[in-house]
Formats: structure tokens, C-alpha cells, sequence
């Protein structure tokens, strides 16, 4: 069963990469017309892969509360990557601070 549970956990990752390719490819004219655009795209991936994740691998996420609307500070554990999907993905107009060694990140 470990072989099952690892071979779902790498076509996951795999799809999850891919997605941020092809969505990235898909939305750049728009991402590069207008930040809603890059806003848009940013969303779409985020619910690609909470969605993907409850399918693949039968992850569920809970957002707890109104996710705030306004001007404000999350301070997050962050405990791996899937956070940062599931918090942007919940917010309307999420920014983060980052590494700046993620600025040369690809896509």
C-alpha cells in the first residue's frame, strides 16, 4: 500500500507542477495586461490544486471563519507549500512576503 500511496503522491506533485506551467502559459497575456489578470491566474491554481489534492489524494483543506476582506497581517505557521495555495486561494487580494530568492523562480 505504501507503493499505491507513494506513486498518487508523485503524479500529485507532477500534475501540481505542470498545472503552474500550463496555467502560466495560458494566462500571461493576461497576467501581462493587468494585475487581475496575474490575480485571476494565481486563484485559478490555487483551486486546481486544492481540488486536485482532495481527488489524488484525498486531502480536505477547512478554511475556519470569514476569511478577511481588508487590509491585513496573517501571520501563518507555515508548515509547507500547500499553505501558501490555501491561504492565498482564500483571500481576495493576497500578498506575501518572500525569500528573495523565489524573485527568480520561473513561473
Amino acid at each position: 500500500m505504501n507503493a499505491l500511496h507513494y506513486l498518487r503522491s508523485l503524479i500529485f506533485n507532477i500534475s501540481m507542477y505542470v498545472a503552474m506551467l500550463v496555467l502560466g502559459i495560458v494566462f500571461l497575456p493576461y497576467a501581462l495586461l493587468s494585475a487581475d489578470g496575474a490575480l485571476r491566474a494565481c486563484h485559478t491554481y490555487c483551486r486546481w490544486v486544492i481540488w486536485t489534492a482532495r481527488w489524488m489524494v484525498g486531502l480536505n483543506v477547512e478554511v475556519r471563519g470569514t476569511p478577511p476582506i481588508g487590509e491585513v497581517l496573517i501571520a501563518a505557521k507555515h508548515q509547507s507549500f500547500f499553505d501558501i495555495i490555501v491561504i492565498f486561494g482564500s483571500v481576495p487580494r493576497g500578498k506575501f512576503i518572500m525569500k528573495h530568492i523565489l524573485m527568480y523562480a520561473p513561473v
